[in-house]
């Protein structure tokens, strides 16, 4: 349809709802569950010369001073010039601008500056309202029925900031509060082109400065990764991109040929496609695929990564735990200490406080403060398996590093159960089971991490398999171990099939639930079992406690309740039930609200079975 047509039909249509008095957009949902008006030519989100007829049949009054920074803040984003400066820039635009506004208002077949607008007609219907309420002397009682139009960031990367609690993503997307809005695609790009000028001996990162790289090409890479993008579908959109801007700048592809046994447009694709892809990954979610790899099992991990990061040298050699610390982290820290000849008095361990069940956190940083420089690993568990205490991660790494220790995790409760940012926070390594909150079956495999600072380092021993030789190397069966760059250089043999296939179907479960929707779920579902719990102690005299953190922050989908007596025999009566829970010495039982398959009526049943026991 030509645009003269469309503008016809729109303007036909404006005028027989114009005397109708009002009428309503009937929406519909897409296949991905987002919401359109119905009506294809005259709609809000149509062309600017549509969404400018468009007006509220009831007014909102102006109020206050914040609605006119509002209402002159949407203005000078349909203008477009000052759109990206932070909000009082764009206020004031507006103020130094007035004149030019009312008199585009008052005669736009003359005074056409309103023309130069990103938004032409928007603008235009904006200066209008504008204009009115200049007359109005700004009064706070003035009606306006504009529509305040506003450019969103990608939701779905939105998504993805928001459900790992990501603050560099987060600052990406515009949901970390600022003056000055975020261009993701923008940041993509500068990223992009910082990485390239770093590359000072690669002939096609030359070339690729030289073609230019902007927001355009990263763009829709970045726009479609929450859409299930892969490195293929990436590489496609980098080449659709070159082929019409060097079709349009008159340009040869074969600019970027540097092989004759290679076509140009595959190579410079092929070789953009990681370095755009690792660009992305650190501005939206602020972790590397370097630094990760599912391989062996919990323990087997603890010790790989314990060869490397634990280096006892003269009087530093103490490693810092938390007081009962799962018993398998207990017995690969003190071999690792045995096999290294120190001695069990160097395991330095963090317990709670006297009549306290938790662990204080100023207690942990007081103890790596007091050790200081005899520390060579702080190595805690990310969430305590006893207690279901969170600790605070960031904190003691800053800590741990300040008087150079080395800081690892184990994670076994807290992948798949709370928000981990570990590149973020600087963790040297961690290490989790995929069997607990990731629901990948019993035995199922381990993940490891490893920060990008130590990728690249030659220099950390380590404990070599073919497994985790370099890719390119190792079917040449050469005796030199070369290690992967990056996590998986730690791999011994390869990981197995079955088991890599439960853990990716399980993945699969939590990128289709969104782990945003878990995390809410998540706290209000374990805030509902604790609340029951609470009512029925009060109501049965303080039968129980739970001995987990209130705080949500300090806690994932975890409650462990002390019984004061009979603890044994309620949990036998509980498995009798069908309650899958969890007995721990002396008398907790552990229970996990696991928001993904556990339902707040279950928590009901739950409580029930508890309360209608005989003992109490």
């Amino acid at each position: 349809m030509s645009k003269f047509i469309q503008v016809r039909l729109i303007m036909e249509e404006a005028s027989l709802l114009l005397d109708k008095g009002g009428f309503y957009y009937p929406h519909q949902f897409d296949f991905r569950f987002r919401i359109y008006p119905k009506p294809a030519l005259l709609s809000p989100q149509s062309a600017d010369y549509s969404r400018a007829l468009l007006r509220f049949k009831f007014g909102k009054r102006m109020g206050n001073d914040d609605s006119y920074s509002v209402f002159a803040i949407a203005g000078a984003n349909l203008y477009g010039e000052v759109d990206k400066e932070e909000l009082p820039i764009r206020r004031q635009w507006v103020l130094d601008n007035t004149d030019k506004i009312i008199a585009s208002a008052n005669n736009p077949l003359e005074e056409t500056w309103w023309a130069s607008a990103d938004k032409p007609y928007c603008f235009l219907a904006w200066a209008i309202e504008f204009r009115d309420f200049a007359k109005s002397d700004y009064s706070p009682d003035f009606i306006t029925t504009l529509p305040i139009q506003a450019d969103c960031s990608n939701s779905g990367l939105q998504h993805y900031s928001a459900m790992m609690r990501d603050p560099i993503g987060g600052k990406a997307t515009n949901l970390v509060p600022s003056n000055k809005p975020s261009d993701v695609y923008n940041l993509v790009a500068q990223k992009l082109i910082m990485k390239l000028r770093d590359m000072k001996d690669e002939p096609l990162a030359q070339k690729w400065i030289q073609y230019g790289i902007d927001r355009k090409l990263c763009k829709k890479p970045v726009m479609c990764l929450p859409y299930s993008l892969t490195k293929f579908s990436c590489r496609k959109y980098i080449e659709d991109h070159m082929k019409k801007q060097l079709n349009e700048k008159g340009v040869s592809i074969e600019i970027f040929r540097i092989s004759e046994r290679e076509d140009g447009i595959f190579q410079a694709t092929n070789w953009l496609t990681p370095i755009l892809w690792e660009s992305i990954n650190e501005i939206i979610v602020g972790a590397k695929e370097i630094e990760t790899v599912i391989t062996h099992s919990l323990t087997t991990n603890i010790h790989l990564l314990m060869v490397s990061f634990y280096q006892p040298t003269g009087s530093r050699k103490k490693i810092i735990c938390e007081k009962k610390a799962f018993p398998s982290d207990q017995y690969a820290l003190q071999s690792q200490l045995k096999f290294h000849g120190c001695s069990r008095e160097d395991l330095i361990e963090v317990g709670p406080r006297e009549g306290e069940h938790t662990i204080r956190h100023e207690d942990i940083i007081a103890t790596i403060e007091k050790y200081n420089d005899e520390i060579a690993l702080v190595f805690i568990g990310g969430v305590n398996y006893y207690t279901g205490q969170f600790f605070k991660l960031k904190e003691i790494t800053e800590a741990g590093h300040k008087v150079g220790a080395r800081v690892g995790f184990d994670l076994a409760h807290a992948a798949g159960n709370v928000n981990l940012k570990l590149h973020d926070w600087g963790v040297d390594f961690a290490m989790w089971c995929s069997y607990k909150y990731l629901n990948s079956s019993p035995g199922g495999v381990s993940g490891l991490f490893v920060h990008e600072r130590h990728a690249e380092d030659t220099s950390l021993p380590r404990f070599a398999g073919w497994w985790g030789h370099d890719k390119e190397q190792r079917f040449l069966m050469e005796d030199e171990f070369y290690p992967i760059k990056g996590a998986e250089g730690w791999q011994l043999s390869n990981a197995p099939v079955l088991g890599m296939a439960a853990h990716l179907a399980s993945l699969k479960i939590f990128q289709e639930a969104g782990m945003d929707r878990i995390g809410e779920k998540r706290d209000l579902i374990t805030a509902y079992l604790e609340f029951l719990l609470q009512d029925l102690n009060v109501k049965k005299g303080e039968v129980l406690e739970v001995i987990t953190p209130k705080n949500p922050k300090e806690r994932g989908s975890q409650l462990s309740i002390l019984f004061k007596k009979d603890g044994k025999q309620m949990f036998d009566r509980l498995t009798k039930a069908g309650v899958i829970a969890d007995w721990r010495e002396p008398n907790v039982i552990r229970v996990a609200p696991a928001p993904l398959y556990v339902s707040y009526e279950d928590c009901w049943h739950f409580v029930e079975i508890i309360n209608e026991f005989g003992h109490f």
